[in-house]
């Protein structure tokens, strides 16, 4: 009798178990920072926890997704435009027309940050402070790494640096924005294709 109890206690442990990491493994996703796409926000090596599918959020300009590519299972960049907003990209400087907003053009404003604190490949990075809506967040530039529009993704019927975001997408970018390949270069992000958003 003592012996069937024992058994059936295990088993319930077990199941419990599974459970909680089942429920752990939809509400969070840890990720590692693989690449310094997004620094300053994350370096490489870092480790973060990110809302997973259990929280079903509305995704919102500024929030960090994280997708995957054919490449890679866990790419991290941040949401600068979502679906009917139209991007633009003049030289270094984002410019956001507003589906859902009476004054519809945000210029994306840097303010200094920090100059040489952080660096990329041997160059020094100018941290720039930004926000988009009420996220807000650092950006970083080198001020002598190109923009590399002739590598931009054209889409149709749209000039060099523009794109309108199409339903059920999003116009994404890494914020070490010298050296990040993001949607300015391989286009738009499907929304069921985010994993997790932080």
């Amino acid at each position: 009798m003592k012996s069937r109890s024992k058994k059936a206690i295990i088993n319930i442990t077990l199941v419990l178990t599974a459970l909680s990491i089942a429920i752990y493994s939809a509400m969070y996703v840890t990720v590692t920072i693989t690449s310094n796409s997004m620094k300053p926000t994350f370096e490489e090596g870092e480790l973060i926890l990110m809302k997973g599918h259990f929280f079903n959020p509305t995704i919102k300009r500024g929030q960090i997704v994280m997708f995957s590519t054919k490449d890679k299972p866990a790419v991290l960049k941040r949401v600068i435009g979502t679906a009917g907003d139209l991007i633009t990209m003049n030289k270094k400087t984002v410019y956001i027309f507003k589906k859902d907003s009476a004054s519809s053009l945000f210029e994306m404003q840097n303010v200094i940050s920090s100059l040489g604190k952080y660096k990329e490949n041997g160059y020094p990075l100018a941290v720039y402070d930004t926000h988009i809506d009420d996220i807000a967040f650092k950006v970083a530039f080198t001020g002598i790494v190109p923009a590399n529009e002739e590598h931009y993704f054209q889409q149709d019927g749209m000039l060099i640096g523009q794109w309108s975001v199409p339903s059920g997408h999003l116009f994404v970018m890494g914020d070490n924005r010298d050296f990040s390949v993001d949607s300015r270069f391989f286009g738009f992000v499907s929304t069921s294709s985010v994993k997790a958003v932080y």
